[in-house]
Formats: structure tokens, sequence, C-alpha cells
């Protein structure tokens, strides 16, 4: 020890979370496509529908137009 009083280095302000962002389905688009576009992995389908099941229909196509969250 150096005998120098220490430093306290105050912690940076929690980051404000990034602002939603929404994809415009155009025609031949897929979950595992638009996951492919916003993550690089078609992996993350999953999360995707889970933020827009309230716009998902029942037979479960994806419609031009429609404009989805993207978590």
């Amino acid at each position: 020890s150096t005998g120098a009083p220490s430093q306290i280095i105050p912690s940076p302000a929690p980051a404000a979370p990034p602002p939603p962002r929404f994809h415009v389905v155009v025609e031949a688009d897929s979950l595992t496509r638009i996951s492919a576009r916003y993550y690089g992995s078609g992996s993350r389908w999953q999360a995707i529908f889970n933020a827009n099941d309230d716009i998902l229909k029942a037979d479960g196509v994806l419609r031009p137009g429609q404009r989805w969250r993207i978590p």
C-alpha cells in the first residue's frame, strides 16, 4: 500500500433500454428469416413469435403489411 487514499469510481448510470424495433412483413418472410435479419441467426424466431402472439392469426400465417415487434 502506498498510503494514498483510495479513489472511489462511481458506477456508470444504467443504459436506457433500446427503443422498440419493428419489422413490416413482406412477401416470403418467415419468422426464421426475420430472426436472421435482426439477430444474425434464425434460432431466435421463438422470441419474435412470443412478442407478437397477439398479431399472429390462428392459421399461423405471416401476412404482408403486418407490423411485428422485434424484442
